[in-house]
């Protein structure tokens, strides 16, 4: 038991590198204004090429190409615009990363839950009082059930198996150490 807790990786299980609330407010705000400053640009280009009396001529070339484009490729050229600009913005960075971390968590909680029992941890109650062992039965059902992988896909439950994990691991350093004996 002892090697497999020790062996977890803390930094993935306590989401290292996850997003804060400030970072996530902060790009979706530079997200819009990237947008707002582009689509006026976009206005202003309008503006200019109406004003050289070319809009039309401009606007024809556009419907061509993503015509001629959709007709070669069978994908649509403003979708494949929309999902790059989605990617590159800020926000959409963050998004990704974020999932990254969490993909991760996931990965890492799986793994460690397809080689043991919650239930044999239930003991470790007497040493860390914030072990639940609510969230070791909830998590032994899921597990006798085998439909854990499609539990932990909401996040809700992937930060309670995760803070589970966590302190089963701090037992399991503190009985290391020497600072308590296994119960």
């Amino acid at each position: 038991m002892d090697s497999q807790l020790l062996n977890i990786n803390v930094g993935i299980l306590t989401f290292e590198g996850l997003s804060s609330q400030t970072q996530r407010l902060i790009a979706l705000i530079s997200t819009v204004i990237i947008l707002a400053v582009t689509s006026l640009a976009l206005v202003q280009l309008a503006r200019v090429l109406e004003m050289y009396n070319i809009a039309d001529q401009v606007a024809f070339i556009i419907a061509v190409s993503v015509l001629v484009h959709y007709i070669l490729t069978g994908k649509f050229a403003f979708n494949i615009l929309s999902h790059w600009v989605v990617r590159h913005t800020p926000f959409g960075v963050l998004y990704r990363n974020d999932m990254r971390v969490l993909d991760a968590a996931k990965t890492q909680l799986q793994a460690f839950a397809d080689r043991v029992h919650f239930t044999d941890f239930e003991s470790y109650t007497r040493i860390n009082p914030y072990i639940s062992i609510q969230g070791c039965l909830e998590i032994t059902a899921h597990q006798s059930k085998g439909d854990l992988q499609q539990w932990l896909s909401d996040v809700k439950n992937l930060k309670i198996m995760s803070d589970l994990v966590f302190q089963l691991w701090i037992v399991e350093r503190s009985i290391a150490a020497g600072d308590y004996t296994r119960p």
